[in-house]
């Protein structure tokens, strides 16, 4: 089996990553910081393949599907995504535009991409982020953010998830 993992340079991506080659999984990871991902690459027991793009920046997303829509990718875990903290009213626009190209634009593009690639068999629409609940504009920019994303996991075939993964 193989897997493509974006954000999976740390976090919750890089977990992943770690769980699915340790079962012997093939990993794509993709990030946008290349030493990151070089580092993790050499860690992982099973091949793997890194590709290093910005994936706010709305045509990398294409850039990156047509690198790997002829492969066998079993499961696309879309994780990659960030979240802003702090007043709203001060918060600088173009950074929470960046936020929304790459938490609800790219996710939407590459589950749009993958759903129609007969390859796929999973998709796992995955943007955690921590949120501090004592201040009520990061709850108002989190459930916008995740609302726009929420409800795109699903098997591309009738098929059950073959794993289950705990972080």
């Amino acid at each position: 089996m193989k897997a493509l993992i974006t954000g999976a340079s740390s976090g919750i991506g890089l977990e992943m990553a770690k769980y699915l080659s340790s079962l012997g999984h093939e990993v794509i990871l993709v990030a946008k910081d290349e030493k990151k991902l070089n580092d993790v690459k050499e860690a992982m027991p099973t091949d793997t393949k890194v590709y290093c793009y910005d994936l706010s920046v709305i045509d990398n997303c294409f850039l990156l599907y047509d690198k790997v829509k002829d492969e066998k990718i079993d499961i696309v875990i879309n994780n990659a995504g960030y979240g802003i903290f702090g007043d709203y009213e001060m918060d600088n626009i173009d950074r929470e535009m960046n936020m929304i190209d790459l938490n609800v634009k790219c996710l939407h593009i590459l589950t749009k991409l993958f759903v129609n690639n007969k390859n796929t068999k999973y998709i796992m629409n995955d943007i955690k982020k921590s949120i501090n609940i004592d201040n009520l504009t990061d709850i108002e920019k989190y459930i916008s953010d995740t609302f726009l994303s929420s409800n795109l996991d699903y098997p591309t075939t009738p098929q059950k998830n073959p794993f289950t993964i705990s972080v």
